[in-house]
């Protein structure tokens, strides 16, 4: 006959087993509620439903997750082809209006959510179910998943993916630039000889003749900025950090050279603190517009996001610099660091949301990219300002 003590023990034991079926049922609603929210209309919903979202039972939500990546990645370029970020255009206006109403549509609610980075924390909350999923996106893209595929490189990365490894090294290949970078950086923290040896395959591809190092440092003092563009790209490519210091020196020269061809062809008047801007500005239409097509600033910003880790300082330090000549050059530093996702530099991004304009709009959508509480923290804070 058992004891009051066994029976009293085994009603427990089922109360428990009762309870836990029951939260395992109100989780399992939960989810499928939350994976069919991901593709509501409401910002607000959207991100609700990611952050509730993690852990390996949540493998079902991989695919829509890389879903709401995919089309936050559309929403920003489209913003960024319309004119800029309507959030920081309305903080512009508060200011110059404190009574003005201000509305933000659907779409405009969509770009202030960091949907993109509440996503990617998701999916990295998920973890190894949601790796095969990645590797899919990308070995099979889908046609203008250009940026997509940063973002996957950089989250097999995170994960330590180790099954990643090969399609990771057929994006060394790659001639985008970033995900190159983003690539090499998943192979570096991944680790492992399958993982060294696709880094030491680039390196040795690099090293071959013509793309030698001291002849393309001085090919970026050339005169003809077709040759100073070119040296830029393959400095990116060759990602030694001994070009940080030249590349940054090269971008502070084009920017001295257009704004000394500006001057010489509209006769712009600059205030006395500005400086000398060059000793022989240009006047010749021409050549000046070959400066400006060239692209060599932004091209020699793109190859220090293509060093990576080791260009961050510098980038932080174009970034600080509060020389009036060298805007641009800031501009690209500051886009650069949100593509690298580089967390030392939340401060020195914050600091910039102040000064206002294009500097700002970028210091805000990379200080979103970078993602984390005190880039969160930074955002929040300035919103609060501008619109008090």
């Amino acid at each position: 006959m058992r004891s009051l003590r066994q029976s009293l023990h085994e009603r427990i034991e089922r109360a428990k087993e009762r309870r836990r079926e029951e939260l395992m049922r109100t989780e399992q609603t939960q989810r499928t509620e939350s994976i069919a929210n991901l593709r509501s209309k409401d910002p607000r919903v959207i991100a609700a439903a990611a952050r509730h979202l993690g852990g390996p039972s949540c493998s079902d939500a991989v695919g829509p997750l890389i879903q709401v990546m995919r089309e936050e990645i559309w929403r920003r370029a489209t913003a960024d082809r319309s004119g800029g970020d309507p959030v920081m255009q309305a903080a512009e206006r508060k200011q110059r209006d404190p009574h003005a109403e201000i509305r933000f549509s659907p779409y405009e609610q969509l770009l202030n959510f960091q949907l993109l980075e509440v996503a990617e924390h998701a999916l990295l909350r998920i973890g190894a179910p949601a790796v095969p999923a990645l590797i899919t996106v990308l070995e099979k893209p889908d046609p203008g998943d250009r940026e997509l595929l940063r973002e996957v490189a950089w989250l097999l990365g995170k994960l330590k993916a180790i099954e990643a490894v090969r399609p990771l090294s057929a994006a060394l290949t790659s001639d985008d630039d970033l995900l190159v970078a983003r690539a090499k950086e998943a192979l570096q923290a991944i680790g492992g000889a399958e993982a060294e040896k696709a880094l030491a395959d680039v390196a040795l591809r690099a090293s071959k003749p013509g793309s030698d190092l001291a002849e393309l440092l001085t090919q970026l003092r050339s005169d003809v900025v077709n040759a100073r563009a070119a040296a830029a790209d393959r400095l990116g490519q060759l990602a030694d950090s001994a070009a940080v210091q030249p590349l940054v020196e090269l971008m502070r020269e084009e920017s001295l050279k257009i704004l000394a061809g500006t001057m010489g062809l509209f006769g712009r008047v600059f205030s006395a603190q500005r400086g000398m801007v060059a000793n022989q500005p240009t006047t010749d239409p021409e050549s000046h517009e070959r400066l400006i097509k060239a692209g060599v600033r932004r091209r020699a910003a793109n190859a220090l996001g293509r060093i990576g880790a080791p260009a961050v300082p510098a980038l932080i330090q174009l970034v600080e610099d509060p020389d009036e000549r060298f805007l641009i050059v800031r501009e690209e530093a500051a886009r650069v660091l949100g593509e690298l996702k580089a967390a030392e530099a939340v401060g020195p991004l914050a600091a910039v949301l102040s000064c206002g304009g294009d500097l700002a709009a970028v210091a805000r959508a990379s200080l979103e990219r970078i993602g984390g509480t005190e880039a969160q923290k930074a955002l929040t804070a300035y919103r609060v300002k501008t619109t008090a």
